[in-house]
């Protein structure tokens, strides 16, 4: 008799949960807030994307006129960035935008305006403590001084330029610090230092090999030389400098290199020479617009011209630019900075404390909240998960009975059958039958017990082994351990035939200790395996 489906509700799904409608709502509300606000930053985060891509082309066409020597253009263009990056709060590109116009200033021989500019990038990148763009400020302030001939004061900011770059180990810039050391410590004509640090310059943009960096390198060797009195070599260094710079077309580096070996000219008493380089080198800076370069080219070419008519042009041009290059105003204003640096030191300091400290705030105050975010989160999920839990072991726990009362009704309904089979042909008496009766409910019981064997029914049945042996023998012809075995076969066989609870649950409702055995003793006994025999009689 085959068995209706509602005897195994193992094998069927358990309702939904209670909880499960309650605890997904209860999630969305939590996450809700957060969702929101993730949403206005990616908006927030959209608009300023699309100005940061305004003010970053509008910087690209300010560094373009630049380039093409356009000074003035390119700082009105530059302001333009600037108000842009201030629009979105980006201090990084802000600095940037800074040290652009301090360039174009430094060309126009603006040395005050350069000056007011660096001061600005420095204050932005001394409260973000980026010791990158620092390192660059201060050494623009040192070509400022440099600008305007002042290399005294040029020296603290330039070796504090060089103290953070070394500590940030980026060659490419620190090259540049040397080359600026260099050109300050010729002007205090210490020469021993200067040639020191322009040949750690060299070295590193050689192993870089950067042509034009090295030009520059060997250019302003050629300076500290000349300051030297090595005249010979700086003209060898100021020649292969010109043979780089023009191979690179850096028109720029080419003007203030000629300008210089034209000063070496006259210093070795090689007029012409020195007449032809100083023109090329004015020509040039005419042609950039580069006002502090041409002012120093024309004084000297005025003081060397044979023709009074040129000499006294040079000279005039020369006091036109010298009153736009250098004001009293200027100097006044050059030497209170000065005189601020060690201040300024100080301030930094402070405000370096300050920002590590503001930075340490800001981490604990995201900590807090994401611990106090994720211990509510852990709250609710812990309370929706133990509802689950206990709503799961209810479930099962209530399965699991049906499932126990199912096997049980099954196994008590065959049991005399079972009994009939092993004891098939044997006359029974009274007694004979209670006992075998007894036998048969203990070995029921103890079905799924794989250590069931003779000695445990002895002791269940209070006899001997011995004596049970002796009587399961006389009744049915076999020992106690094959009466078992052959019990479990039968038992085996009803479920087969009229459950579909699979093989492996079969072999453990059983008492079998593997279903590699299980199936060896159920072939032995039937000449089939258990997945055959169940086909076959469901063929039938």
């Amino acid at each position: 008799m085959k068995m209706s489906k509602s005897l195994y509700p193992i094998r069927t799904k358990y309702e939904p949960l209670p909880l499960r409608g309650s605890w997904r709502g209860l999630l969305f509300l939590t996450l809700l807030p957060l969702l929101c606000a993730c949403s206005q930053v990616i908006q927030q985060r959209s608009a300023d994307e699309t100005k940061k891509a305004v003010a970053d082309s509008l910087i690209e066409h300010s560094y373009a006129l630049f380039d093409s020597c356009q000074f003035q253009e390119a700082i009105l263009v530059g302001q333009e960035a600037l108000k842009a990056y201030q629009a979105i709060d980006d201090s990084a590109s802000q600095s940037d935008c800074y040290s652009h116009m301090t360039f174009c200033h430094q060309r126009l021989g603006d040395v005050e305006s350069g000056i007011e500019q660096t001061l600005k990038g420095l204050h932005l990148d001394s409260l973000r403590n980026d010791r990158a763009r620092m390192g660059s400020d201060y050494n623009n302030l040192a070509a400022l001084y440099i600008t305007a001939q002042n290399p005294k004061q040029a020296l603290p900011f330039i070796l504090k330029a060089i103290q953070m770059e070394e500590s940030l180990e980026v060659p490419e810039k620190l090259s540049i610090r040397y080359g600026m050391a260099c050109e300050i410590y010729t002007k205090l004509d210490s020469t021993a230092k200067a040639l020191q640090y322009i040949q750690r310059a060299y070295a590193l943009d050689s192993a870089a090999k950067d042509t034009v960096k090295m030009a520059r390198r060997l250019s302003q060797q050629g300076d500290a030389l000349t300051a030297a009195q090595q005249y010979e070599k700086a003209e060898s260094s100021y020649k292969q400098a010109n043979l780089l710079l023009e191979a690179k077309h850096s028109l720029a580096s080419l003007c203030i290199n000629h300008k210089q070996l034209g000063n070496l000219y006259l210093k070795m008493n090689r007029t012409a020479d020195a007449r032809s380089h100083l023109a090329k080198s004015a020509d040039m800076a005419r042609h950039m617009n580069n006002r502090y370069v041409l002012q120093q080219t024309l004084k000297t070419l005025s003081s060397i011209e044979s023709n009074d008519h040129q000499a006294l042009a040079y000279l005039r041009e020369s006091y036109d630019l010298s009153d736009s290059v250098y004001s009293e105003k200027t100097s006044q204003m050059m030497g209170s900075q000065a005189a601020r640096f060690e201040t300024l030191q100080k301030e930094q300091t402070i405000r370096e404390q300050q920002y590590k400290l503001e930075r340490q705030t800001i981490w604990m105050l995201l900590g807090l909240l994401l611990a106090t975010f994720f211990l509510i989160l852990a709250i609710i999920l812990i309370y929706i998960l133990r509802a689950r839990s206990k709503s799961y072991q209810s479930s099962v726990h209530l399965l699991r009975k049906q499932y126990d009362e199912s096997i049980s009704q099954l196994l008590h309904k065959n049991m005399d059958a079972a009994s009939e089979e092993v004891t098939e042909g044997h006359v029974m008496d009274d007694e004979t039958d209670i006992l075998l009766t007894r036998l048969n409910q203990i070995i029921l019981s103890k079905l799924s017990d794989t250590s069931l064997n003779s000695e445990m029914l002895a002791e269940e049945m209070y006899m001997s082994k011995r004596n049970l042996n002796r009587r399961v023998k006389e009744i049915t012809n076999i020992d106690t351990a094959s009466y078992i075995r052959e019990f479990r076969i039968q038992a085996a066989r009803r479920m087969l035939s009229e459950t579909s609870l699979p093989i492996a649950e079969i072999c453990m409702n059983c008492g079998f200790d593997s279903p590699s055995y299980f199936s060896r003793a159920f072939k032995s006994a039937t000449d089939m395996s258990p997945s055959v025999y169940r086909k076959t009689i469901k063929n039938e």
